[in-house]
C-alpha cells in the first residue's frame, strides 16, 4: 500500500465522511470490518468506550445484549499493549462461545492497533478479515498502523460525548491558564493579578483536579483539546479620578495590565495623551479603549471596572 496515498485519502475530513472513506479503503485492502473505538485513560468522568464500526446491526445487538466488551479479548489485549497485533482464533481460547458467535459474521482473523495520545485517550482500530492470511495482514501492517493513527486524530475528540460541558473552569482559572500557556512564571502572573504565589498555586492544582491530570502542560493539552479556553470574560478594576469630563485611570495600572511601560506607551499613543497632576500620571478612558484594542488577546474579552 502507497502510506502518502492512504494519508492524503483519509486525512482532514468530517466524521461522517471519514467513516466511508475508511469502509471504501480497508475494503481494498481486504478487510470485512473495521471498528473504532476511544476512551479516556482517566475514570473520572465515568465515560465509558465510544465506538464506531461498520459491523451488520444483528451482530452490534449481540455484542451489547451479551455485554461482550467486558470480555473482549482484542480489547483487553490493547489496553495493555502500546503495539499493533495481529489475531485469530488463538486470542479467544478462554471465549469460546464469544469467538464462535463473531465467526458467523465474518469475524475470522485480523489486526488491531492501540493509540494513545498527550491528550490522556486511548484509541483502537480494529480490522478483521474472513478472508485474509495472517502472513497478508503482517505485510502490510506498518500500513494499517497509520490508518489507525490516522483514524485517531480524526475521530477521537469528535467522538467523545460532551466531555467540555462536564468540565467548568471559572473565568480566572481560564485567564491562568492562557498565561501559562503564553510562558509566564507563577510569580508574574501572581503581580498581574494582584494575589499571592500562594494564591496561583491553589488556582492551577484546583483546575489539574478539574481535569484530572498532574502537571501545567498535561492541563493546557487536556484544555486546548475540549476547547476550554475560548469565549472568556476578564474582568480587571481599575482605580479612576474624574478629570473634567472624563474618567481617567492611573497609568501604573495600565502598565501593569498590557505589561507596557511609559517608553512603550509613549510610541504608542501622542505624549498629549497623558494627564499629569501632582506628579501622577492618568490616562482617559477612550484611550485606554484604544490600547485594549492593541492588545486584544485572543478569545479574552477584558471588561473594565472602574473603583
Amino acid at each position: 500500500m502507497d502510506i502518502y496515498k492512504i494519508e492524503n485519502h483519509l486525512k482532514n475530513d468530517d466524521n461522517n465522511s471519514f467513516s466511508k472513506k475508511l469502509n471504501e479503503l480497508t475494503k481494498d485492502i481486504g478487510f470485512d470490518h473495521w471498528a473504532y473505538g476511544v476512551i479516556q485513560n482517566s475514570s473520572m468522568f465515568n465515560i465509558k468506550p465510544v465506538l464506531l464500526n461498520n459491523y451488520s446491526e444483528e451482530w452490534k445487538n449481540i455484542y451489547s445484549e451479551n455485554n461482550y466488551l467486558n470480555i473482549d479479548s482484542i480489547v483487553n489485549n490493547a489496553l495493555f499493549s502500546n503495539k499493533h497485533f495481529v489475531w485469530d482464533s488463538y486470542l479467544f481460547k478462554d471465549n469460546k462461545k464469544f469467538w464462535g458467535e463473531a465467526r458467523e459474521f465474518n469475524i475470522v482473523r485480523g489486526f488491531s492497533c492501540p493509540v494513545r495520545d498527550a491528550y490522556g485517550y486511548t484509541g483502537l482500530l480494529t480490522l478483521s478479515s474472513s478472508a485474509l492470511n495472517i502472513n497478508d495482514i503482517n505485510n502490510s501492517a506498518e500500513s494499517l498502523s497509520l490508518i489507525a493513527k490516522i483514524a485517531h486524530a480524526n475521530l477521537a475528540n469528535k467522538l467523545i460525548p460532551d466531555v467540555n460541558q462536564k468540565i467548568k473552569l471559572t473565568a480566572k482559572e481560564k485567564y491562568i491558564l492562557r498565561l501559562v500557556a503564553s510562558g509566564r512564571i507563577i510569580s508574574e502572573i501572581a503581580t498581574m493579578l494582584g494575589v499571592t504565589d500562594g494564591g496561583i498555586n491553589y488556582h492551577l492544582k484546583a483546575i489539574f483536579k478539574k481535569l484530572s491530570v498532574k502537571n501545567s502542560n498535561e492541563a493546557l493539552s487536556k484544555a486546548v483539546m475540549f476547547n476550554l479556553l475560548s469565549g472568556i470574560d476578564m474582568e480587571i478594576k481599575l482605580r479612576h479620578v474624574v478629570l473634567g469630563k472624563r474618567i481617567c485611570v492611573y497609568a501604573d495600572d495600565i502598565y501593569s495590565i498590557f505589561e507596557i511601560d511609559k517608553e512603550k506607551l509613549l510610541e504608542i499613543i501622542d505624549p498629549a495623551e497623558i494627564i499629569t497632576r501632582d506628579g501622577i500620571d492618568f490616562i482617559s478612558d477612550l484611550t485606554l479603549l484604544d490600547l485594549d484594542l492593541q492588545f486584544k488577546l485572543e478569545g479574552i474579552e477584558r471588561v473594565f471596572t472602574f473603583i
